[in-house]
């Protein structure tokens, strides 16, 4: 059995959410929100195959945007794992002289699943209406950590949209 196995048939788990917002308008081309996201993860039974088990997990993601006309700034964490654990066994196997399986230093290990960096986005876009029937927006988002892995470097990513409906 491998690993997937074990998470697959983890028999469900249990998340609850607490998704907050605050929002201010300054005036109607100004506006401010805040937001932060908290979550635990409670897996039940995952003890099968090579998992012994998941400790209780926490993640969260936060948020700040401003909107001033037809542009907006934000800077965000995405939603990730903060806190958690994964408990495995592991043990020596050998063989002796009669061909029978022998197993020494048999214990469990806690791999720590939270990663070593944190995701950022700074997001920059701006919004234009051409008439009653088209608009377009330009957008730009710059990710840090993207993936939480710093692996591979920082992402750009560019945007353009224009939409033109039809009327009938």
């Amino acid at each position: 059995r491998s690993m997937w196995d074990g998470l697959l048939n983890s028999n469900g788990a249990d998340t609850n959410y607490i998704d907050s917002v605050l929002s201010y308008k300054v005036s109607d081309d100004i506006g401010l929100t805040l937001r932060g996201t908290y979550a635990w993860t409670r897996a039940n039974d995952i003890a099968n195959g090579v998992i012994n088990g998941l400790s209780e997990l926490k993640s969260n993601s936060f948020a700040a945007a401003v909107r001033v006309g037809n542009f907006d700034l934000a800077v965000s964490m995405p939603l990730a794992l903060t806190r958690g654990e994964m408990y495995y066994s592991y043990a020596n196997f050998g063989v002796n002289e009669n061909n029978e399986l022998l197993i020494n230093n048999a214990g469990e290990y806690a791999i720590d699943l939270t990663p070593d960096v944190r995701e950022y986005r700074f997001n920059a876009s701006y919004k234009h209406k051409f008439g009653d029937w088209t608009d377009g927006a330009l957008g730009f988002i710059y990710r840090v950590n993207p993936n939480n892995t710093d692996a591979f470097g920082n992402e750009s990513i560019f945007m353009m949209k224009l939409l033109h409906r039809l009327g009938i």
